[in-house]
């Protein structure tokens, strides 16, 4: 097996084991092998991304890192929750604080959860509390369509927060004709999921509604803890899209998503069963007009409502409003985008902690992309504007050569930022004069796609500077005396990225390898939470109307602490899956997790901040069925 202990070395390219480069050298042989006789395509190359430029482009030209999860991909994998949809997904790793509704978080490429832009049919989510982020286990997988997932620093297109990647989530939309649904399920842990909607169109309406439930009783997540109890969750989730065609040149959309899910926990000081608590809420309008056949654009006004409430602790609230102004222009093999867009961002805290800041920021975005031969450059630049801090410019450069008409390689880099949460900025702990964090990404990569055959090979190096860290020992001031927020420490992610797919006879073959040195350079420890090396491999078949198929999850040692004193030791996990057609209209799923009920952990209640210290129980062997009526 490749998993391996050994540390990958400082230098400027990563180093990697032995038995790691021959699975590499031996995994694109493999998929480049079956190119001449692949007999089935694969849909994923005429599909369009928008994530990558932020407009409409094939993925076959794109030269960043981006994975597209179906609908398709989501439906017959059976997963109930997006953390482990998430886990699926090449160059990216997920940890969890127990189970399904646990705090999650989510690395691309090694870079911390709140380094990832994250949009919700182009709403922006985020959190201005403590260091922000994402909260995904409160993002319903039941309402989400498909999803695109950019690897690597796009604050140029993006602005803050896209030090690591982009994800960006598209909700359900409206079918041809009519169309309701039902869908029931039941699985281990006391797990019952119940969701229900309508789609359909006219001549100028088009639409689609969904309303969905979830509770579970939960297992244990902290055996060393007394009393022992379950941690138990229930998310209700409601969804619409609206969309309306005012001319056959401009069309007018209308979103909102919302989830309120209550989760319990158990605190670790031997308390009785404590919540937590998330509302979350996206709302967006758009208008997109076309001028004539270069010229279009696009108007979106939106909000988000990000609401965490701890038991006894009050609610932490945050608010997102952004307005933005896209204009595309597109000739045969050439495309330029300005965006203008104003965002505002809000916190209130409860009064033990009292936070109620608001900040600005003003961004405008140039984009700029052009083919010529076998030549292909994308430049981005971007300057933003933000009420804490003054100016902070973004920019990125691209250039792809098709080596033949199946392999390209592509050069990129380019420059990221994350602003200081109000949080971190205006609380009892906060610093006014935090600087921003900063990051400056190079990667190569080498892609092949022919046929039914995709593999794409990425090297890439990524130094995060200023990262904002908060210590009982900190030097810096603040109102609180102590644990105070200071600039100090500098990150590297550097690594070796391999992902493909192929058809070898009946089987579908998708497949990825990551070698991360994910490394503090200020400590020189290994970042915590995350693995120098991680595995997918998933098998499919189609038999008598039926998807079978299997996965195999390997991760290598991570360590919860730094200095690396704890750590948590690798796993390999076994999961299993089918989709059945009963009848036209009924359809079967059913999902094994942790088939061989691995014992295995992700997180870790350090000693010293509670009396029962030990990991954090990750699920075991799991079931899950349910059954999808549509007619």
């Amino acid at each position: 097996m490749f998993i391996s202990n050994e540390p990958l070395g400082t230098h400027k390219l990563p180093k990697f084991s032995l038995k790691a480069s021959s699975l590499c050298a031996q995994f694109v042989f493999l998929l480049t092998a079956h190119a001449a006789n692949a007999q089935t395509p694969v849909t994923q190359l005429g599909d369009v991304t928008i994530t990558a430029n932020r407009s409409p482009e094939s993925l076959s030209q794109v030269m960043a890192d981006v994975t597209v999860v179906t609908s398709a991909d989501i439906e017959h994998s059976g997963v109930n929750t997006l953390p482990q949809l998430m886990s699926k997904v090449a160059g990216v790793q997920v940890s969890q604080n127990g189970g399904p509704s646990a705090v999650s978080s989510v690395y691309l490429r090694g870079a911390s959860n709140e380094f990832t832009a994250v949009l919700i049919d182009g709403v922006r989510v985020d959190s201005q509390n403590l260091s922000g982020g994402v909260s995904w286990e409160s993002i319903p997988l039941g309402e989400i369509d498909h999803i695109e997932v950019l690897k690597g620093a796009a604050a140029a297109i993006y602005g803050s927060n896209a030090i690591g990647g982009v994800v960006q989530i598209f909700t359900k939309k409206a079918a041809s004709s009519f169309e309701p649904y039902l869908q029931m399920g039941i699985g281990s842990y006391g797990t019952v999921k119940e969701s229900a909607g309508v789609g359909g169109e006219s001549e100028q309406l088009d639409y689609h509604l969904d309303v969905s439930q979830t509770r579970s009783a939960g297992f244990n997540t902290l055996p060393n803890s007394m009393p022992a109890q379950n941690d138990g969750y229930s998310s209700n989730a409601f969804h619409a899209k609206l969309g309306m065609s005012l001319t056959p040149e401009e069309r007018i959309e209308f979103t909102h998503l919302s989830n309120h899910l209550v989760s319990e926990y158990n605190d670790a000081q031997g308390d009785p069963k404590q919540t937590m608590g998330y509302q979350l809420g996206t709302t967006g309008l758009s208008l997109t007009s076309t001028w004539d056949e270069v010229h279009s654009s696009i108007l979106v006004m939106s909000q988000t409502l990000n609401s965490l409430s701890y038991y006894g602790y009050g609610h932490y609230d945050t608010t997102l409003t952004n307005v933005s102004f896209q204009n595309d222009w597109r000739w045969s093999a050439q495309h330029l985008s300005v965006i203008v867009e104003n965002q505002d961002d809000r916190l209130k805290t409860p009064s033990d902690d009292p936070v109620d800041g608001v900040r600005h920021d003003a961004g405008v975005t140039l984009a700029y992309g052009m083919r010529w031969g076998a030549q292909a450059v994308q430049l981005n630049a971007r300057m933003d504007h933000d009420s804490a801090f003054g100016d902070h410019p973004s920019s990125s450069l691209s250039y792809g050569y098709e080596l033949t008409s199946a392999l390209k390689a592509v050069a990129s880099v380019g420059n990221a930022f994350r602003s200081p949460t109000l949080y971190q900025l205006y609380s009892s702990y906060g610093v006014s004069s935090l600087k921003p964090e900063t990051s400056q990404n190079t990667e190569f990569a080498l892609s092949y796609a022919q046929g039914a055959d995709q593999w794409r090979v990425t090297a890439f190096r990524n130094q995060i500077d200023h990262l904002i860290m908060g210590n009982a020992n900190s030097s810096a001031s603040c109102s609180a005396g102590y644990y105070c927020y200071f600039n100090v420490n500098q990150a590297l992610l550097e690594g070796l990225s391999i992902s493909g797919q192929t058809r070898l006879g009946p089987y579908q073959v998708k497949a990825s390898l990551d070698e991360l040195n994910p490394k503090d350079l200020t400590t020189g420890a290994q970042l915590i939470g995350r693995s120098k090396e991680h595995g997918l491999l998933s098998v499919e078949r189609d038999i008598n109307n039926s998807l079978l198929g299997m996965e195999v999850v390997a991760s290598g040692r991570s360590f919860a602490n730094d200095p690396n004193q704890q750590s948590m030791g690798g796993y390999t996990l076994l999961n299993v899956y089918v989709s059945k057609e009963l009848d036209p209209h009924l359809k079967l799923l059913a999902r094994v997790d942790n088939l061989v009920n691995k014992v295995y952990a992700t997180t870790y209640n350090l000693p010293g901040y509670s009396p029962y210290p030990g990991p954090y129980a990750s699920p075991g062997r799991s079931l899950f069925v349910s059954l999808r009526w549509a007619p």
